[in-house]
C-alpha cells in the first residue's frame, strides 16, 4: 500500500500543468506585446526626405528595436523594466539643399550664356530674312557687312528684346522645375500673404522705390566721376539699362513692354535668385550670407555697375519678404511694381526725345535719402519679426532642419501663425514712415 501523497508535492504538480515552460513562439509574441517604459514608439511606414522634413524618423517594426535577453534551455524568462530596453535610433540630418556657392556661379554663367545664345540667334534670324529678301548674293554681302549688320539690329531691337527674354522665362522655369526636385510645391510655396504681411507690403514699397531711386543718383554721380578719369570705365557702364529701355519704349506699347520687362523679369528672374540659388545658399551658409550673396549675384547679372550697386537694397529687402511671408507671391510682387513703376515713367520721358536725350541722374535729397533709408528698414525689420511659422498639433514649431522659405507637408498638420513682436516697435515702424512721407510730399511740393 502506497503512501499519499504530500500536499507539497500536490501544490508543485498542479503548478507545472497550469504553468507551462514559455515556447519560443511565445517568447517573440510577448516581446511584441512590450511598451517601452520611456515612451511609446508609434511605427509607421518610411517616408522620403522631402517629405518627412521636420518630423522624427519611423521604423517599420516596434520587434526590432526591443533587445530580449538570453535564456538557456528549459528556463521560462520574464520581461521586465530591468533586463530589456528599447533601442530608439537617431533621426538621421536631412542633407541641406543646393545650389552651394561653386553652383551658384555656374547658374548666373548659364544665364548670361542663354542670353547671348539667344540674342546672337534673333540677329541670325533678322540678317537671313532680310537677306533672302534682297537675294542670294545680297545675302552673302550683308553677312560680310557688320555696321549693315548693326543698323538691322537697331531697327530691329523690339524684335531681338522679345527672342531674349522669351528664351529667358522658358531656360528658367524649365531649368527651375527640374532643380526643385519632386517636392517643388513644398519647396517653392504659393501660399496666399498673411493680410497683415500685405499691409506691411504697402507700406515698404514706396520708401524702398525712393530709397533706391536716391542711391541711383548717388551711384551715377560718383560713377560718371570715375568715367571721366579713365576710358576704361567707361567701357564698362556703356550699357544703361535705363536708356535702352526708355529707347525700345519709343516704338512698343505700354502692355508690351509691361510683359516684357515686368512680368517675365518678375517671375523668371525670382525663380533663378530667390527660388533657386538663394534657397540653396541660405540653407547652407545661413540668412546672412545667403541674402547677401544671392542679392550680390543678382545684381551683377544686370552689368551696369551703377545700376547693379542700386539694386542691392531692393534684392535684399524681396529675399527677406519672401523668408519672412513664406509664399513666393511678395518677391514677385514687389519685382513686378518696381519694374512697372520704372516702365510708365520711362514712358512717358519716351514720348519727349529732349528730356531722353539728357537722362542723367539728379543729385540726390539728403532728407529724403535718410527719411526713406530709416521707414525702409524699419518696416523690414517689422516684417522679420512678425514672420510666418508653422505650429505642430503636439507643440512646437516645424522646422526643416536648416534656414529656409519651405512649408510642411499637409500630413504634418502643423497650422501656420504669424509671431508677435512689442508694440512699441510697430509704433515706431509707423511713425518713421509717417516721418517719410511728410519728407517726400515737401520734396514734391517744393522741389
Amino acid at each position: 500500500m502506497s503512501a499519499a501523497p504530500s500536499d507539497d508535492n500536490s501544490t508543485s504538480a498542479e503548478s507545472s500543468e497550469s504553468e507551462p515552460t514559455p515556447t519560443a513562439d511565445d517568447k517573440t509574441a510577448a516581446a511584441d506585446n512590450v511598451v517601452s517604459p520611456e515612451a511609446g514608439v508609434e511605427t509607421v511606414p518610411d517616408e522620403e526626405p522631402d517629405q518627412a522634413a521636420g518630423t522624427a524618423p519611423t521604423t517599420s517594426n516596434a520587434a526590432d528595436q526591443v533587445s530580449i535577453p538570453e535564456a538557456r534551455s528549459g528556463e521560462a524568462v520574464t520581461l521586465t523594466e530591468e533586463n530589456f530596453s528599447v533601442v530608439v535610433p537617431q533621426p538621421p540630418r536631412r542633407r541641406k539643399p543646393g545650389p552651394g556657392l561653386a553652383e551658384a556661379l555656374l547658374w548666373v554663367f548659364g544665364l548670361l550664356v542663354v542670353q547671348l545664345a539667344a540674342g546672337a540667334g534673333v540677329v541670325l534670324l533678322i540678317v537671313i530674312y532680310y537677306g533672302t529678301s534682297l537675294g542670294g548674293q545680297n545675302l552673302l554681302r550683308l553677312a560680310q557687312d557688320p555696321i549693315r549688320i548693326q543698323q538691322l539690329v537697331s531697327e530691329q531691337m523690339l524684335s531681338l528684346f522679345c527672342g531674349v527674354q522669351g528664351a529667358f522665362l522658358v531656360a528658367a522655369v524649365v531649368a527651375a522645375y527640374f532643380r526643385l526636385g519632386r517636392n517643388r510645391r513644398l519647396n517653392l510655396p504659393l501660399t496666399a500673404i498673411p493680410l497683415r504681411h500685405c499691409l506691411l507690403l504697402g507700406l515698404l514699397i514706396l520708401p524702398l522705390m525712393l530709397f533706391c531711386d536716391q542711391l541711383h543718383r548717388l551711384a551715377g554721380q560718383l560713377w560718371n566721376s570715375l568715367v571721366t578719369q579713365g576710358s576704361q570705365f567707361e567701357e564698362l557702364g556703356r550699357y544703361d539699362t535705363a536708356r535702352e529701355i526708355a529707347r525700345l519704349a519709343e516704338d512698343a506699347s505700354l502692355p508690351l513692354l509691361l510683359v516684357l520687362v515686368a512680368l517675365i523679369p518678375a517671375v523668371a528672374e525670382e525663380l533663378v535668385f530667390r527660388g533657386v540659388i538663394g534657397r540653396g545658399l541660405v540653407a547652407r551658409r545661413g540668412v546672412l550670407f545667403g541674402v547677401l550673396a544671392t542679392s550680390t549675384l543678382f545684381a551683377i547679372v544686370h552689368l551696369n555697375p551703377a545700376h547693379a550697386f542700386t539694386l542691392m537694397p531692393l534684392a535684399i529687402c524681396m529675399h527677406l519678404v519672401y523668408l519672412a511671408t513664406r509664399s513666393f507671391w511678395a518677391p514677385m510682387a514687389i519685382h513686378f511694381v518696381n519694374n512697372t513703376l520704372a516702365i510708365v515713367a520711362l514712358k512717358m520721358m519716351s514720348e519727349n526725345p529732349e528730356a531722353l536725350e539728357q537722362l542723367t541722374p539728379a543729385p540726390p535729397d539728403p532728407a529724403l535719402f535718410l527719411m526713406s533709408g530709416c521707414s525702409m528698414v524699419l518696416l523690414a525689420c517689422l516684417l522679420w519679426q512678425t514672420r510666418v511659422q508653422y505650429h505642430l498639433p503636439g507643440g512646437g514649431i516645424w522646422d526643416p532642419g536648416y534656414p529656409s522659405a519651405e512649408i510642411p507637408p499637409e500630413s504634418v498638420g502643423a497650422v501656420r501663425r504669424c509671431r508677435q513682436t512689442a508694440n512699441w516697435f510697430v509704433v515706431v515702424a509707423m511713425l518713421s514712415f509717417l516721418a517719410f512721407v511728410g519728407t517726400w510730399l515737401y520734396y514734391a511740393a517744393w522741389p
